[in-house]
């Protein structure tokens, strides 16, 4: 691993395994915005986060149709008019391209589920790993989110902090 990424990681500090509520923030009047789930308490929703197959792969935020930025946003607890969640700068195709090689090298199978915290800079500072088949998986995948660009969410028209969550099948190919 490449000093940068290894500073990168060291900065954003251990990856946190519990489940909680998460948050977004903004600066001056923090609204809260918390990650749909499942009515069943601490289940996830398999329909929402960034491998959803309504989405294009190679769309950044702002080339979405207004009906896949509906499904993005739908992720969430209602979102204001105008405020906007954290997306991949370049789209979903590189962060979704590099956690398939990662599970092509490592062949595990099972559901990957994350959630990456974007800062109002755009970057992830932190990385929760909700199902993971294997601890390897999840630290080579928390990697891929910190070294992801995206493009931050908006509260009241200003960068701010927001959970992106990120849920994976792994299969193995035929």
């Amino acid at each position: 691993m490449n000093p940068s990424r290894l500073s990168r990681l060291a900065a954003i500090g251990s990856l946190a395994f519990a489940l909680g509520a998460l948050t977004a923030t903004a600066q001056d009047s923090p609204p809260q915005y918390t990650i749909k789930r499942s009515p069943a308490p601490g289940s996830l929703d398999p329909r929402i986060g960034a491998t959803s197959p309504d989405l294009p792969l190679n769309r950044r935020y702002a080339q979405l149709t207004e009906g896949e930025k509906a499904i993005v946003r739908g992720w969430y607890e209602p979102l204001r008019p105008g405020d906007e969640p954290p997306y991949p700068e370049r789209g979903l195709r590189p962060m979704v391209e590099a956690m398939m090689k990662i599970q092509g090298r490592l062949g595990y199978e099972g559901d990957l589920h994350l959630d990456a915290t974007v800062d109002p800079d755009g970057r992830v500072s932190a990385v929760k790993v909700l199902r993971s088949p294997d601890s390897e998986m999840s630290r080579l995948a928390a990697t891929v989110l910190v070294d992801t660009p995206f493009k931050p969410a908006l509260c009241g028209g200003q960068p701010c902090r927001m959970e992106f969550p990120v849920r994976q099948v792994l299969k193995r190919g035929p």
